[in-house]
């Protein structure tokens, strides 16, 4: 199965329980959720003014088409309260998609694979961790290596907190 990776970020409020909320509304829009990893606490990224984020990458199985599901992630996003009011500022939920499948797209709204992959380290650490070693389709490059090149300076903890896909 080729998976789609979304990687979810929040530094306002209960950063834990928005993660948990944004994974069980995207279950609740028929997105089956395979994998999900570690919870990183990691340094602002492009604003460095705010609090920290936690980050986690999930892994996805969905009959949706690119934009769609991009549709139902700014949806998830609305419904946690998310207002897009500043690049790079604080957000109380944020979810971008990472890989889907092999499709490449760049257009306005939606670029695939995310563009900044190469450059953050909570994004490439949580994607290694879930095993996620494709061959970037622009860069022609695995994870492992993308990771090695990576020069995110910006701390990226891994946490003792999880997260779950049971809706239980």
């Amino acid at each position: 199965m080729d998976k789609v990776y979304l990687l979810l970020g929040s530094n306002v409020g209960s950063r834990l329980e928005n993660l948990q909320q944004a994974i069980n509304l995207l279950q609740k829009s028929s997105i089956k959720v395979l994998e999900i990893s570690s919870v990183y606490e990691t340094a602002p990224w492009g604003k460095p003014d705010q609090d920290w984020y936690y980050n986690a990458v999930i892994a996805i199985d969905s009959g949706y088409a690119p934009y769609k599901l991009l549709e139902i992630c700014l949806e998830v996003e609305r419904k946690l309260g998310r207002i897009r009011h500043q690049k790079w500022g604080e957000r109380i939920i944020d979810i971008d998609l990472i890989y889907f499948k092999n499709v490449i797209i760049d257009s306005e709204s939606l670029t695939l694979p995310h563009p900044q992959i190469s450059n953050r380290k909570f994004t490439l650490m949580p994607l290694i961790e879930l095993g996620e070693n494709r061959i970037h389709p622009i860069y022609k490059k695995d994870q492992k290596t993308l990771m090695e090149a990576c020069d995110d300076p910006l701390t990226c903890l891994l946490t003792s907190f999880k997260l779950t896909n049971d809706l239980n």
